[in-house]
């Protein structure tokens, strides 16, 4: 009896202190106490571990397959009481989930609700649901959203080692995931987990089948970083040749030499890229289908193979495509034989779209063949004369776009030509056109400067821009190009003169509100550009551009907990389409509330939906280094397989933040820019980089001195102005 209280007072006094004092109590102790020789250090140990519950969940696992049966067999018997102890689930949200799951009634909501409290260690939680064959789908659907919350950091940091010695099962369930499930960044991150684990054979089996569906440069990024550092890497170009050769499918044979053409590129290896147009031999493929492909080939001059590749086509776009990868012979050849081979209208219209922004007067006089070609009131002619309409609005030509709509507003159904448009939305843009009053001079001036834009020479769109606005001061358009133009070329007072004359002559309309709240940000006139963006809101209370305008002027002013409101009903109520902006839009306002973690994951969204890739890569390792993670290595990896061209400066902020440059060299870089503008606008960006190392490497002083440079430069335009300031609003 003395034996069976003193074992009791032994178990009391352990659970007495237990709460307080868990985080002190050894796991795997108590673990080597379930095989001890007296009977109530046995009993104290199992209800010991009992009460640990998730923090001792690991240590118990381990033991299940020990030596001593003994171990064995309490472990097991705990086992079935810790199993889904993987977090402390003090408000029982797991608990929850698990009836739910068991029930059939889980939603993708509640597993976001406990994956964002929680985080990676409910893969653990996951992997148990896996056991269960009834559960294995629940299991899949519970992956999905843990990967959609992943980014590299916690990836590396985090669930690594949690999988470290299970990555048998972590494969077999991210194997069972069908392709089209999740996101974008399901499927990145799907990749990057096989490239950790060593599984470059499912680097190689998914990464097409992945593109194919989501159509994100990330995803052949991640193949490529993979490939890269791949040991051997002699299966990648036989197996991509074996997969070319016996596609049947010559749609998705086309899909799949994209794929792997931009990955030769990535990686550097050109002498395959022929190759594989060889195998690949899409003789049967619908132009439309080998134009990306072409496009490519033309950007990155490979000649050969594009010439391999459209081969006796007589497709116009893709000659185009030829011509313009060649010398203005070329080019020069092909336009006298245009009337040969441009003679279908959905030939005519794929080559204009090519033209756009390239070409605009051979733009014109495509979409005027598309109307020309036989038969007439097609819905390629409906597009067509919509293209013209709207080019002609942008260079002030009324009457022009007028006849153009009119001649939309004669067709049948034209809304199912041209979506969200309809006849009455016809009828009122005619009836506006044509009470406008037309000038022909000032059209010519917008003309001139359009085509100045399409050259990049910024003196002459300010120039033809300012004759315009002389001869009418209150017209639109001219005002629009001649802001863009200045903020093109940092010309700051310029602007914001330019800024506070555009929104006196933009109609009262969502469109032009939403340009005037968009101005008014830019030049730093915030209230005004909030009262722009509500009046837009209530106009076109379903526009997401709208909402996402007051999100980025309300994180200029500074109101960050309404900002991210903005951006999360956005991304609620929106398509793919508008994502990259919202995730971008929230990481900068993370970062801008000194929250640095979650910035770098949004970051890395709006990275998966080809946001500009540079400067998200930028952002996102400043917000790694700030929280402590050094993501160098992808840095390099990208740099490798992007190949940053002829952007000298992007270089020269990498190898800034590599260590590779020091901070004087970055700013004699930024000096060195030809115009004074220009070299404020990259002394803006060094100094808010070099304030940025500064903070992680432990030196407020040199980093406030830093963040007071680039905010001096004046340019407000820049997101690095807008962070410098919130950099120096912070307590130190």
């Amino acid at each position: 009896m003395k034996t069976f209280i003193r074992q009791l007072l032994t178990t009391a006094t352990f659970a007495a202190i237990m709460p307080a004092a868990a985080a002190d109590i050894d796991a795997e102790a108590l673990v080597q106490q379930l095989g001890s020789a007296e009977f109530h250090e046995r009993e104290t140990a199992s209800a010991t571990l009992e009460k640990l519950g998730y923090r001792a969940r690991t240590a118990v696992r381990k033991a299940i397959a020990s030596d001593d049966p003994e171990v064995r067999a309490r472990t097991r018997k705990l086992w079935k009481k810790l199993r889904w102890a993987v977090v402390d689930d003090a408000d029982g949200n797991v608990a929850s989930l698990l009836r739910s799951i068991r029930r059939k009634k889980v939603t993708v909501d509640a597993w976001e609700q406990v994956i964002m409290q929680h985080g990676t260690p409910m893969v653990e939680f996951v992997l148990e649901l896996r056991q269960e064959r009834n559960l294995i789908v629940a299991s899949q659907l519970g992956m999905i959203t843990l990967l959609d919350r992943l980014d590299a950091m916690a990836i590396e940091r985090e669930l690594m080692p949690r999988i470290s010695d299970r990555q048998h099962e972590i494969l077999s369930l991210m194997d069972s995931l069908p392709t089209r499930n999740g996101s974008v960044t399901v499927a990145v991150n799907r990749l990057r987990l096989y490239a950790l684990l060593g599984a470059v054979d499912r680097v190689e089996r998914y990464g097409p089948d992945l593109w194919h569906h989501w159509r994100s440069e990330m995803i052949i990024n991640e193949v490529a970083y993979c490939m890269m550092h791949a040991t051997p890497q002699t299966d990648l170009w036989p197996a991509a040749g074996t997969s070319l050769y016996y596609q049947d499918d010559v749609e998705a044979l086309c899909d799949t030499l994209y794929f792997y053409v931009v990955l030769g590129h990535k990686l550097r290896n050109p002498g395959i890229i022929a190759h594989l147009v060889d195998i690949a031999a899409p003789d049967g493929a619908h132009p439309a289908s080998l134009e990306p492909i072409a496009e490519f080939l033309s950007n990155n001059h490979y000649t050969a193979a594009l010439a391999a590749l459209i081969e006796g086509t007589g497709d116009a776009p893709l000659l185009y495509l030829q011509a313009l990868a060649g010398d203005d012979n070329d080019r020069q050849a092909f336009w006298s034989t245009i009337d040969e081979v441009a003679d279908e209208e959905v030939e005519c219209l794929r080559l204009a779209a090519l033209l756009g922004g390239r070409d605009t007067p051979h733009m014109i006089d495509m979409l005027e063949r598309v109307l020309a070609l036989k038969p007439d009131q097609t819905v390629y002619d409906t597009r067509a004369a919509y293209s013209l309409a709207r080019y002609c609005v942008t260079v002030a030509d009324y009457g022009r776009a007028a006849g153009y709509y009119e001649r939309i507003a004669g067709t049948e159904h034209p809304q199912r030509a041209i979506a969200g448009v309809t006849p009455a939305d016809i009828k009122g843009r005619i009836k506006a056109l044509r009470e406008r009053p037309g000038n022909a001079e000032y059209t010519r001036l917008l003309v001139s400067a359009n085509e100045a834009r399409e050259r990049q020479d910024g003196a002459a769109v300010i120039s033809a821009c300012r004759e315009a606005i002389a001869l009418q001061p209150k017209a639109e358009p001219a005002y629009i190009l001649l802001f863009d133009a200045c903020k093109s070329a940092y010309l700051v007072d310029e602007l914001h003169a330019v800024g506070r004359q555009a929104i006196t002559v933009t109609p009262d309309d969502s469109n032009g509100n939403l340009r005037a709240a968009s101005i008014t940000c830019d030049i730093m006139e915030l209230e005004k550009s909030l009262a722009f963006a509500d009046k837009a809101i209530r106009q076109a209370p379903e526009a997401p551009q709208c909402r996402l305008s007051r999100a980025f002027t309300l994180a200029r002013l500074g109101r960050y907990d309404d900002a991210i409101k903005e951006f999360e009903h956005v991304l609620k109520s929106s398509t793919h389409y508008d994502y990259g902006q919202c995730y971008e839009g929230l990481g900068l306002v993370l970062a801008q509330r000194g929250d640095y973690r979650q910035a770098a994951r949004n970051f890395e969204k709006a990275l998966h939906y080809d946001g500009d890739p540079d400067y998200l890569l930028l952002w996102t390792y400043l917000c790694y280094r700030r929280s402590g993670f050094d993501s160098s290595a992808r840095v390099r990896d990208y740099r490798e397989c992007r190949q940053l061209g002829d952007d000298q400066w992007v270089s020269s902020l990498f190898a800034a933040c590599l260590g590779e440059i020091k901070s004087e060299e970055l700013l004699d870089a930024a000096r060195k820019a030809p115009a004074p503008a220009i070299a404020a606008g990259q002394l803006c960006e060094a100094y808010f980089v070099l304030g940025q190392l500064h903070l992680a490497s432990g030196k407020p002083a040199a980093a406030r001195a830093a963040f007071k440079a680039a905010v001096a430069t004046n340019i407000t335009v820049f997101v690095e102005y807008i962070w410098a300031l919130a950099e120096l609003a912070r307590p130190q």
